[in-house]
């Protein structure tokens, strides 16, 4: 029992602790690289002859695309965008009808007999309510597409129209072509065309980008 006691003591000071070991390596670090954002699209405008060719991009394009006047049931005008995917994930684009203001400052033909309140400025007319957006992605390369959506001008509820490329959502890097076909249509009766004439409307597109 003396034995057993004395053995007890001695494993109490730590003296077997010398049959244990360890080894260690120096401190460790981490640090993440930046990301460009995750969601960031840029514009610029495109040239559809052969190759698409973009740029210079921008965040934003200060330049008015279409710029018409006189414009006639049947009338359509194209312009060409290019979208680019500068985030760091891919992205959901949709489009917006931004700051639409109709405008009628004069009285022509038979417009009174149908809108009494022509001539009242801005704020007035129903060009918008005539005019339609005709949305059209592009490959880049070739030019051919399909129609995706369309939408009225003055539909701005707001009212987003989706634009889808040809891999949907549009992945980091990438760039979608697009064709937008602003079309005073000929099947506009022949109350509206009456009504819309002398008028004036602006208003800006918006392409909105969200992280998938």
């Amino acid at each position: 029992m003396v034995i057993g006691i004395v053995v007890t003591a001695v494993g109490g000071t730590g003296i077997f602790a010398v049959f244990n070991d360890r080894a260690t390596q120096g401190p460790n670090t981490v640090q993440s690289g930046t990301r460009p954002s995750a969601a960031d699209i840029q514009i610029s405008e495109f040239t559809p002859a052969g190759p698409a060719l973009c740029g210079p991009w921008q965040e934003d394009l200060a330049t008015a695309l279409w710029n018409e006047s006189n414009v006639q049931p049947g009338d359509e005008h194209t312009r060409y965008l290019c979208l680019k995917n500068n985030g760091s994930a891919s992205i959901s684009v949709t489009a917006n009808v931004l700051d639409l203001v109709n405008s009628d400052d004069v009285c022509t033909g038979d417009e009174q007999s149908v809108d009494p309140g022509c001539g009242n400025g801005l704020g007035a007319g129903q060009l918008g309510d005539v005019l339609q957006a005709e949305f059209q992605v592009r490959n880049c390369a070739s030019q051919s597409g399909t129609v995706t959506a369309t939408v009225t001008l003055s539909s701005i509820g707001p009212v987003t129209v989706p634009i889808y490329t040809q891999a949907a959502p549009l992945s980091a890097g990438s760039t979608a072509c697009l064709a937008i076909v602003v079309r005073y249509p000929s099947t506009a009766s022949v109350t509206t065309v009456q009504a819309a004439q002398s008028d004036g409307v602006s208003w800006r597109f918006a392409f909105d980008a969200v992280a998938n």
